[in-house]
Formats: C-alpha cells, sequence, structure tokens
C-alpha cells in the first residue's frame, strides 16, 4: 500500500463513521452501554473504546513509540469523555501524517502487539491496519446499538462519499506562532466565517475540540493554546491584555482578517472583554460562557497569589487538586474529571502561577457591559459553582440585547460535559447572526 491519498481517504471516512456511532449512543443508558453481547469486547461501551485504543496505540506505532501503558479498556468511560479522546488522537494523528513523506511508506518498522510479540511491517501497511481494524469492530458496535433498541447509523462508504463534505468534520492542523521569539500553538480547522475559541484556566484549547468537530463544517475555526498553557511556550508573566493582544497576533498569523466570533470560557471570556475594548473592529459577536466581569476581590486577589506560589513551589498538580471537584457538575462521571485534572496538572507551573496572577489582577469589565454592541450569547452550566447562573445573569441584564443560555446537567465546563447541548445553542446563535 504506497497510496497516501486513499489511506487518508479512509482515515476521514473512519473519523465521520466513529463521530455516527457516538452520536447514535448518546442517550443510551449505563444498562444499554454496558450490556452484555456476545461479540466485539463484550459490550457496546467496550467496544467503542476499544475502537479509540486501537487508533490511538497505532498512532504509536507509526511514530516509532513503544505502547508504554496500553490503554485501559475496561475504564467506565462515558460518551463525552469517550469522544474528546478520539478528537486528540484524530488531532495528533493528523499531524503525523501532514508531515509524512509519503517514501516512507514502504519502509518496514518494528512494533510489539499487546501480548509482546515482535511483529515487522511497511508503515502503509500498518496504517492501512488501523483503519481496517476499526471498521472491523464498528460494524459490532452496530449491531449491539441494533440489538439495544437504538437507531442505527448508515456507515456504508459509499454513502459517506455521497454525503455532503460538511458531514466529516474537517482535519484540525496546529500550526506554531512566534511571539517574542517563543510559541503559541494554535489549532486551525475548517472554512467559512471565522470563530475564535478561547479556553480556561488551567486548560487548552483541547477543551473546545469536541464542539470545533461540529462546526468546522461550516466554520473557521481557531483555538490557540494560551502562554503557559497545552503545547504553548510559558512566560513568567502575562496580563489580560498580553492575552488579547496574542489572540490579535494568531488571528494575523493564520491569516485571518475578518472579524471573529469570540467564543471564551472562564478566562477566556475575561479575555474576552478586553478583546471587544482593544479590537472591535475585529470582534463580530461574542459568546460567553461560565464567566464573570467584575475585578477581582481582595480575598481572590489573595487566594490566586497562594495558588500561584503553591504551583511555583509544588507543581500544578496542587492547583488541578484544589480545583477538579468545583469544575464539573456533581454527575460527572469521574473518570472525566480524572482526565481533566491530568491536563491541568501538565500545565507548566510558571503558567499555572502566570495565569493566576493575571485573573488576580484582571480589569473590572462591569462598565464595559453597557458598552457592548454586538451579538452577543451568555451561556452557563446548571451546576456551576465556580461562576454560578446569577453571575452570568446579571452579565446578561448588563448587555443590551443579549442572549441567555443555561446548560442542563452541566457545571463550569459546558463544552465537554455537554458538548451536544453547547454546540446545539451556539449553532441557533451563529444561525441567527448569518
Amino acid at each position: 500500500m504506497n497510496d497516501l491519498a486513499t489511506i487518508q481517504q479512509f482515515m476521514r471516512y473512519g473519523d465521520w463513521a466513529n463521530d455516527e456511532c457516538l452520536h447514535a449512543s448518546t442517550g443510551l443508558s449505563d444498562a444499554a452501554l454496558d450490556q452484555p453481547f456476545d461479540m466485539g469486547r463484550g459490550s457496546l461501551r467496550r467496544t467503542l473504546i476499544h475502537i479509540w485504543a486501537g487508533e490511538h496505540v497505532w498512532l504509536q506505532r507509526w511514530q516509532g513509540r513503544a505502547e508504554r501503558d496500553w490503554p485501559d479498556e475496561t475504564a467506565p468511560w462515558n460518551l463525552a469523555e469517550l469522544r474528546l479522546r478520539f478528537a486528540v488522537t484524530r488531532r495528533d494523528r493528523h499531524a503525523f501524517m501532514h508531515d509524512l513523506d509519503p517514501s516512507r511508506l514502504t519502509q518496514f518498522q518494528t512494533y510489539r502487539d499487546s501480548k509482546g510479540q515482535l511483529f515487522s511491517a511497511s508503515l502503509g501497511d500498518m496504517l492501512l491496519q488501523a483503519c481496517l481494524h476499526s471498521h472491523h469492530h464498528r460494524a459490532q458496535a452496530v449491531n449491539m446499538l441494533r440489538r439495544v433498541g437504538a437507531t442505527t447509523p448508515e456507515l456504508d462508504y459509499m454513502y459517506w462519499l455521497r454525503r455532503p463534505s460538511s458531514a466529516t468534520p474537517p482535519p484540525r492542523e496546529s500550526r506554531r506562532v512566534r511571539v517574542e521569539g517563543r510559541s503559541l500553538v494554535v489549532d486551525v480547522a475548517g472554512s467559512g466565517a471565522p470563530l475564535l475559541f478561547v479556553h480556561g484556566f488551567p486548560l487548552s484549547a483541547e477543551m473546545w475540540y469536541p464542539a470545533i468537530d461540529a462546526l468546522a463544517g461550516q466554520h473557521r475555526c481557531i483555538a490557540p493554546d494560551l502562554r503557559g498553557h497545552g503545547r504553548s511556550d510559558a512566560w513568567p508573566a502575562a496580563d489580560i491584555a498580553t492575552h488579547a493582544a496574542d489572540l490579535a497576533t494568531v488571528l494575523d498569523a493564520v491569516g485571518e482578517h475578518r472579524p471573529v466570533v469570540l467564543i471564551g470560557l472562564s478566562m477566556g471570556g475575561i479575555i474576552g472583554f478586553e478583546f471587544f475594548r482593544r479590537y472591535r473592529a475585529r470582534l463580530r459577536a461574542l459568546v460567553l460562557v461560565d464567566t464573570r466581569a467584575n475585578a477581582e476581590t481582595p480575598e481572590g486577589v489573595a487566594a490566586r497569589e497562594a495558588v500561584a506560589l503553591a504551583a511555583l513551589r509544588d507543581g500544578s498538580q496542587t492547583a488541578a487538586d484544589g480545583m477538579i471537584d468545583r469544575l464539573f457538575a456533581p454527575t460527572a462521571p469521574a473518570d472525566l474529571k480524572r482526565y481533566w485534572h491530568g491536563v491541568m496538572a501538565r500545565t507548566p507551573p510558571i503558567g499555572v502561577a502566570a495565569a493566576a496572577r493575571a485573573l488576580a489582577t484582571r480589569p473590572d469589565s462591569q462598565p464595559t457591559l453597557a458598552r457592548i454592541d454586538c451579538p452577543t450569547l451568555i451561556v452557563v452550566g446548571q451546576h456551576d459553582v465556580i461562576t454560578p447562573p446569577d453571575v452570568l445573569r446579571q452579565i446578561h441584564a448588563g448587555v443590551s440585547g443579549s442572549r441567555f443560555e443555561v446548560i442542563a446537567n452541566a457545571g463550569h465546563m459546558p463544552p465537554v460535559e455537554q458538548p451536544e447541548a453547547f454546540v446545539s445553542v451556539v449553532r441557533r446563535f451563529l444561525a441567527e447572526l448569518n
């Protein structure tokens, strides 16, 4: 197999088919997801996890990396967690394929299977095997969906070819943007009217992947990792104004000069207020998610300085430990919380400290609310304890003509906890803009 274009086509089809299986599984009870079957991996949940695990492990093999930790396929991951894992693997696989020299397809590589046995195969055959492995187990998943009474997706390859191009999420491309001698990493996907996604503290652009995959068929989605977060380099200091300026730099670097819809969660919304003040002409609309407009209180300043000092002294896990239970609704699965705890714990300590201090010194945006003259959507999770619904209602009251939406069964992270509900309200808002 030496046709790189054909392999990439199969991968795009597989991404779409995976999304269709996950969508068909949405709303099923745990009993249905875990109903035992004498096929696949024994249940629908474990079969879907196995599809992701296979794609994750094969990517490591293509990269020549040993599988240090085979994914635990018995973990009771919920669909939101699994959807996010698919999205991250898809991003990393796309980056690998983007940089792949076609001449490597005929080169042989060695790898070990799950039992530790050593094998050798051409890279082209290894790429194709990953596609076929997923295809085989998706057929089992569809059979299980049918048996539990769910609406089964049509996954025929020819059917996919006849679908409109928007049915398949465009691949996300990761780019590096140089700022002051260091790098910011930004994900770009899709085409159409631009959306600028700004994540919260101390997270990364990864939190937006489900929304980006859903919206990139009609929009150009731009999602940077802020300074000191995710894959971007860390700076010892960066205030809110600096982050807003970075967004303008990112837009210039990716060639986006049209007004954007800025979608910001928590710290991302705070940066959004500053972006409005400094770059109004570059802003088409605002989506403010689980954020606040007021300046920090004296008690809050002291608490954030304590977070900064603890991160510098003991590492970022201290911030993750202190935040994780407050980020999510009480009903959030433990595995989802564990995953995001890991994301926060991997944030560089100087990035955590710089962002905590930026939040401590943030400007008071309450006087800005009455000046906001662009279409604005305000979203909050029903069970958010960090920025409760009443806080967002006050922003809604201050922004003339704004819309207000509450996402049921979500805490501070609706795009992660309830991605389909979040995308639905954003999609309606975007449709009204058009």
